[in-house]
């Protein structure tokens, strides 16, 4: 296992150059490339950062890998970000997702290196993670068709040891979160194809199934319109069921979400696809889109 070695060295990192990258931005329909970019500059609590920006005709993503310093009393942390197209809500621009393999979580590793690709109808990054012996790839990519953020999880055949098992979890704030109040105040609600779920109190684990393959998360109360100009609107998560063996997710009054996906150990990979959206909808045109734009929501 990877232990942290080399996100300690803080590097202040300010413009918005193109670093890496095979592909030119302005000609290609979809690139990944390497960015400077800094959201947190204080060199006591942050170590090194990396920024990827995955964009298309439809949507542009920072992907944002933050090295968090240790203290007397925590320990070093890895966190995986998006803070772009939206910083503030929907997934969260630092730690929107967490993988755990056998017990070690991703927060607790580091990544042995990151490659960037851009091919004639993907571009995206690839993560090779060590988990204690079980070696996997996080890739992260677009398609020139669609404004989803795909994802995968793929085993790594020079794994030294077995996989077990693997939960992957994302954090979700829909729309709007109130400074200091985190629960108590929304109208959270989610909708996938099979039902609509309203928020109960308190928040509790509510199974998933099959039926549920994408979630979208709402407010009722915050929601962007005539009188709402703050709220962001609605957020997306897909997960393709061909190799999970279970999933939950954590619901209710409060700021945020977390659907969690237990894999089949002996999967290939496990995808997901999240969207959200620089542009601010409403609940209702935003379940539209879904509905009305499959092919653009769907794996291929």
């Amino acid at each position: 296992m990877r232990y942290f070695t080399r996100g300690i060295a803080f590097a202040a990192m300010l413009s918005m150059s193109s670093v890496a990258g095979a592909a030119d931005e302005q000609a290609a329909t979809q690139t990944a490339t390497q960015i400077q970019l800094s959201h947190h500059l204080s060199d006591k609590t942050y170590g090194q950062a990396e920024y990827y920006r995955l964009s298309n005709k439809s949507n542009s993503y920072v992907i944002y890998y933050q090295w968090v310093k240790p203290t007397a009393k925590t320990e070093p942390e890895f966190m995986i970000g998006m803070p772009e197209p939206v910083f503030w809500y929907n997934f969260e621009n630092r730690g929107f997702m967490d993988i755990t393999v056998n017990g070690v979580k991703s927060k607790n590793i580091e990544p042995l290196s990151t490659k960037v690709w851009n091919e004639s109808e993907r571009s995206g990054i690839d993560t090779l993670f060590n988990f204690d012996g079980v070696k996997l790839t996080l890739r992260f990519y677009l398609r020139k068709d669609s404004p989803v953020l795909w994802g995968e999880l793929i085993p790594d055949s020079a794994s030294q040891s077995a996989i077990k098992e693997i939960k992957v979890i994302f954090n979700c704030k829909p729309s709007m979160v109130v400074g200091g109040q985190l629960e108590g105040i929304y109208e959270r609600e989610l909708v996938t194809p099979a039902r609509t779920m309203k928020q109960e109190t308190p928040s509790h684990w509510h199974p998933l199934t099959s039926g549920d393959e994408y979630i979208i998360f709402t407010d009722l109360k915050f929601q962007p319109g005539p009188k709402d100009e703050k709220s962001q609107g609605p957020c997306f998560v897909r997960a393709d069921w061909t190799n999970v063996q279970a999933a939950q997710v954590w619901f209710g009054n409060e700021y945020a979400a977390h659907p969690e996906y237990t894999i089949n150990p002996e999967s290939s990979n496990f995808r997901f696809g999240l969207f959200e959206s620089k542009k601010r909808y409403n609940n209702k045109e935003f379940i539209e889109m879904v509905k009305n734009q499959q092919a653009e929501f769907s794996f291929k």
